[in-house]
């Protein structure tokens, strides 16, 4: 007996057929229209380079963004707050950034030495949080105190100030702070995104729309 395919199985075929050709059609376009990778190298926003850029230009100063919970002291990235790990973000109000209180002991700091990476995972040292130990320091009258979640946050730019340090804020919401005069400039655009991005956290990017520029470039 000589089995000849049924109207339904000829559909089948036909159907295979007819997405393998749109799959590979597709295939061919989307390698077409692929945007070109930009170079790892030149410190480029969600690149490789991107970190060292960013801790290179940050190296001097102790740094914190709004709305960020991490800041840079020396290059070394730290949680603003011990407690409210969760919720111990830089918040801006009527331009000025406030962060947790606990930080203070940071700010007014001459030294820092935090706590080395374990042994065995020094791989993850572009993304590592540094720990240290936190004192009591006191917070003087003339410095700004608002109430957030509970929690006292004191204006960083009135702490710093109490403390002799320089202070630089951004139209960004980057401030910085130093025992020296502060070289830093906001003028160059890739820069200034390269240091807003090291200030992401893994639940919220600082600038969204920022992303928009560079995410559809990388692979």
């Amino acid at each position: 007996m000589i089995f000849k395919p049924s109207n339904l199985s000829k559909r089948i075929q036909f159907s295979v057929f007819f997405i393998s050709i749109l799959l590979t059609i597709c295939s061919v376009h989307a390698q077409q229209s692929v945007l070109p990778t930009p170079p790892q190298y030149k410190g480029l926003p969600y690149t490789r380079s991107a970190h060292v850029t960013a801790v290179n230009a940050l190296k001097n100063y102790t740094a914190i963004f709004a709305g960020s919970k991490y800041g840079y002291v020396n290059g070394f990235k730290v949680r603003l707050d011990d407690k409210d790990i969760l919720r111990g973000d830089a918040v801006m109000k009527d331009g000025v950034i406030y962060v947790p209180e606990s930080f203070a002991c940071l700010m007014s700091a001459k030294t820092f030495q935090p706590k080395p990476i374990p042994a065995g995972l020094e791989m993850l040292e572009p993304r590592w949080v540094y720990d240290f130990n936190r004192t009591k320091t006191d917070i003087p009258a003339l410095v700004k105190i608002i109430q957030m979640n509970g929690a006292n946050y004191i204006s960083a730019a009135d702490f710093a100030k109490s403390v002799s340090k320089q202070t630089l804020q951004t139209k960004r919401g980057l401030l910085l702070m130093s025992d020296k005069a502060i070289a830093f400039s906001d003028n160059d655009q890739t820069l200034s995104d390269c240091i807003v991005a090291a200030f992401d956290t893994p639940e919220k990017l600082m600038e969204p729309d920022m992303t928009m520029k560079y995410i559809p470039l990388l692979k």
